[in-house]
């Protein structure tokens, strides 16, 4: 759900044809071109009040946190408390409260 929200697009999407899916196709952009796949409607946000810097390091905590609860191995992934810790550490980090 994590990338779906980052990215606006669904898992099931006419994009993710002959083998491409949602996690690898953000996976392929993190972290260097993670606005690349960012929702437009966010990018705009953020270039508007000038804290474009801002969303890709959220987006790039965000979408490893995604990427982690995405693992095709069931016992790979993470407890929902702990990425629930780390977002609300990141939102902290982030300063988005003030």
């Amino acid at each position: 759900m994590l990338l779906e929200l980052i990215t606006r697009q669904r898992p099931t999407g006419e994009m993710f044809t002959d083998g491409l899916d949602l996690r690898k196709w953000v996976g392929a952009a993190t972290p260097h071109h993670i606005l690349d796949v960012v929702d437009m409607s966010l990018k705009r946000e953020a270039h508007s009040s000038g804290a474009i810097e801002k969303l890709k390091q959220c987006c790039v905590h965000v979408v490893d946190a995604g990427m982690m609860c995405t693992e095709e191995n069931p016992q790979s992934r993470p407890s929902i408390s702990l990425i629930s810790r780390e977002l609300q550490n990141l939102w902290k980090q982030m300063e988005f409260g003030k």
